[in-house]
């Protein structure tokens, strides 16, 4: 069994729990009392060189998610225990997931309260990070308010047991906008830049407004909007305008097709009231579609 010791970790690289562009997700345990953890590594060589890591978003990005998930506390989002830098590597030591949302909706078949009991904590999750405080030590401990998600994807939506854990906050920003540059001038840790979600995230998962690169006053809306397109694929089992891969498409051909084509709702055994959900989280125009409170609100849920 190919094994490395970090900290206070064994690492597992015969245990690939994932993979993506800069570095992969292993299987690792703690050292003194074996409790198995997922460990997120970026590999810095995996960029085009040590200057660029350093100077471009992406140490950001995962400065952003350091800070945000070590700092988040609640049941349904992946704790984040501690994360350790080296020469070549970053490696980041969480809390272990069974599988993600789509594996755990493909091996179990979910009726109208698996769903409601599941939609309600991730839409609890974001009222939280909305509503959370920030303390920056390097302003002296100055607060700031709220955090949105901005890459929700049944992928970055974990499972253990029956409860939904959401992960993956290297998309993550400050909603409170007057306040982002801020910080961005005086925090090279925190360094939340206001337009930084413009144009970026998961294709089949962006707001019209991110796949048109718009800032929008309500950053909150779109995390509403990408869940209300895992809600409806929950439902549909396909997605709710493109059709197969997004290989042949860019935004603005996705902006178009939101544009030119309105959603089906064809009928379903599920209750009538999560169909008007998710009408009101898939609203075109944000200024119409469902804040969070609006969704916990909502009949579907009483």
């Amino acid at each position: 069994m190919e094994k490395k010791k970090v900290g206070d970790y064994y690492l597992y690289f015969d245990k690939l729990l994932g993979k993506g562009a800069f570095g992969q997700v292993v299987l690792g345990k703690r050292i003194d009392n074996n409790a198995p953890v997922a460990v997120k590594i970026i590999q810095k060589q995996l960029f085009e060189g040590k200057q660029q890591f350093e100077c471009t978003g992406f140490k950001k990005s995962i400065q952003r998610e350091v800070v945000f998930q070590k700092t988040l506390n609640h049941k349904n989002i992946i704790q984040m225990y501690e994360a350790k830098e080296t020469k070549n590597n970053i490696y980041m030591f969480m809390e272990l997931g069974d599988c993600t949302l789509l594996e755990y909706q493909q091996k179990n078949k979910l009726n109208d309260e698996d769903i409601k009991k599941i939609m309600k904590q991730l839409l609890q999750a974001l009222q939280y990070m909305a509503n959370f405080k920030l303390t920056n030590p390097l302003q002296n401990n100055k607060q700031y308010y709220g955090i949105c998600h901005l890459d929700l994807k049944p992928q970055n939506i974990l499972m253990i047991g029956n409860t939904p854990k959401i992960t993956d906050f290297g998309m993550s920003i400050q909603i409170n906008q007057d306040q982002i540059s801020e910080i961005e001038t005086t925090s090279d840790e925190l360094s939340l830049t206001h337009h930084f979600y413009l144009g970026k995230g998961s294709l089949k998962y962006m707001s019209y407004e991110q796949l048109l690169g718009e800032q929008i006053p309500e950053l909150e809306k779109i995390d509403v909007w990408s869940l209300g397109v895992i809600l409806y694929e929950i439902i549909y089992g396909k997605h709710p305008y493109i059709q197969g891969g997004t290989s042949q498409l860019n935004q603005i051909k996705i902006a178009n097709m939101f544009q030119e084509n309105n959603i089906e709702f064809p009928p379903t055994n599920y209750n009538k009231e999560v169909i008007d959900l998710i009408k009101g989280m898939l609203q075109l125009d944000y200024s119409k579609r469902f804040n969070l409170r609006d969704c916990l609100n909502h009949p579907f849920f009483n």
